[in-house]
């Protein structure tokens, strides 16, 4: 986020910059005008809560979604910063028997059940087993047509 910061203090750079690196310079006005008051909510010293609020606006926003959408080709690598909330130790689950015997034993009566998990075969694992939580069935068929990977 760092090449962001130095253009935070100013609205319109900010947004000029978002415009040019994610819409291809193809922002409405529309989303412009969001983008500048949620940027303007903080002022110009809050530079990261102002980076963070377009962001987050500028990812969600329609032209965003249909330029990303649209390309058959396109690849991501999507980073989501979860602050609370979610227990890593229960979302990507080793499933060959000492890794779930070693689940099993660090998670105790958290973890979960074999048959309530979605089994994935990643690639890069040497064949080891792993599975996703019960409530990431989508992620899991994302993962089985090769559109998903663990890092």
């Amino acid at each position: 986020m760092t090449p962001w910061l130095a253009d935070a203090a100013i609205t319109l750079t900010l947004i000029e910059h978002i415009n040019l690196v994610l819409f291809a310079g193809g922002i409405s006005a529309t989303a412009q005008t969001i983008l500048e008051k949620a940027i303007n909510a903080y002022p110009a010293s809050e530079r990261n809560n102002r980076v963070h609020a377009a962001l987050n606006l500028a990812v969600i926003a329609p032209e965003f979604v249909i330029q990303t959408a649209s390309a058959t080709d396109y690849r991501a690598l999507v980073a989501i910063f979860m602050f609370g909330g979610n227990d890593g130790n229960n979302v990507l689950i080793p499933m060959d028997v000492a890794g779930y015997s070693d689940y099993q034993n660090g998670r105790g009566r958290l973890a979960l059940s074999r048959a309530d998990v979605h089994a994935i075969n990643p690639t890069n694992t040497q064949g080891r087993p792993f599975a996703l939580h019960p409530s990431m069935g989508a992620l899991a068929s994302l993962f089985e047509t090769g559109q998903c990977a663990a890092v």
